[in-house]
């Protein structure tokens, strides 16, 4: 409680109704906590970083130092959603700018997708998402907002090193625009994107929900830890690690295919006859269950269908057959749509 700012805080809420004060208690340890980024000169840029870095740690609300000129207050609130404060001597002043920004009734909870990483597999989601909602009627289900934008440029190329051009700036640039009009939360269906999600994470101030991460809990939830799993994705995906990254974090070992069903998996996917091309039926189809088969004889019990393609042609299934036997096939999008309206009914 030495920070200034901090004690005006405590001092302008004291006389507020004991509900609103402990609201505005939950927002003064999120500023106590953070403080203020120190900057040698209070210029917009570095005010505007200083808000940015605040924002990413989970700010909602913050203070400026007093002085800062109206106009780069007004500047800086175009380039942020967050509220902005300018300090000031008297109490009375913060409180009427606290009112400002927590009387006011709290957005609805709303899915900002990043979409077109395929078309297709974006709709997928999105179908999913209702059927998942437990809703009567039209005003029960989730607000959605989408950016559709089916020229980021391919996430395997680059992965691979077979394009120079690098999607994690247009993926950017989707999370920002889903933002700007009231995401709560960021979402990507196409598990190869993730492999940018670190990086775009730590520029985003909400949570991008992790795909890969939520499928692997649900794997480990549904069956455990010791059950074999294998994953048909694209090359990209296997390449970056990704899957095998959240797999070790709870205590999993991937299985994937070798490089000629590999080969397959990718040709179901982007061949002339493939998924991307509007095709769920004939080569892709052989060229997909083939990979199935490879897996289920290598030992693997449950199958990640970890590209959001694949799903248009084999369902979530806990008991696909295929060979002599069965595997579990686990579909991340509905993972993925099951989980978003769980933190929808969280946020209510």
């Amino acid at each position: 409680m030495n920070d200034p700012w901090v004690r005006r805080l405590s001092d302008a809420t004291t006389s507020i109704d004991k509900a609103r004060r402990q609201r505005l208690l939950f927002e003064r340890v999120s500023v106590k906590s953070s403080h203020v980024e120190p900057v040698a000169s209070w210029c917009a840029l570095a005010l505007l970083d200083a808000i940015l870095g605040l924002a990413r740690r989970g700010a909602e609300v913050v203070f400026l130092p007093p002085g800062v000129a109206a106009q780069t207050v007004s500047a800086l609130s175009d380039a942020t959603t967050l509220p902005l404060i300018v300090s000031a001597e008297d109490s009375a002043s913060i409180e009427r700018q606290l009112d400002a920004c927590f009387c006011k009734p709290l957005p609805p909870f709303k899915i900002g997708v990043v979409g077109g990483v395929g078309p297709a597999a974006t709709v997928d989601f999105l179908a999913k998402l209702v059927a998942s909602t437990p809703a009567t009627r039209d005003q029960e289900h989730i607000k959605v907002v989408v950016e559709q934008n089916p020229q980021i440029p391919d996430r395997t190329a680059h992965l691979l090193g077979l394009s120079d051009a690098d999607p994690s700036v247009a993926i950017y640039a989707a999370c920002l625009s889903v933002l700007r009009c009231g995401a709560s939360i960021i979402v990507m269906p196409c598990n190869t994107a993730h492999a940018y999600v670190e990086q775009l994470q730590a520029r985003l101030r909400i949570r991008i929900v992790n795909m890969l991460d939520e499928t692997i809990s649900h794997i480990v939830h549904q069956y455990g830890r010791d059950i074999p799993v294998g994953l048909l994705a694209t090359s990209g995906t296997i390449e970056s690690a990704v899957y095998a990254k959240a797999a070790a974090k709870q205590g999993l070992t991937l299985i994937a295919p070798d490089s000629t069903h590999q080969a397959r998996v990718m040709r179901a996917i982007y061949g002339e006859r493939g998924i991307k091309a509007g095709f769920v039926a004939g080569d892709c189809w052989d060229d997909l269950l083939s990979a199935v088969l490879f897996l289920e004889r290598a030992g693997a019990a449950v199958l990640i269908l970890g590209c959001t393609e694949l799903p248009l042609l084999l369902k979530h299934n806990p008991q696909f057959p295929i060979g002599n036997g069965h595997v579990a096939l686990v579909d991340p999008t509905l993972v993925l749509a099951q989980r978003c309206v769980e933190l929808a009914a969280k946020s209510a």
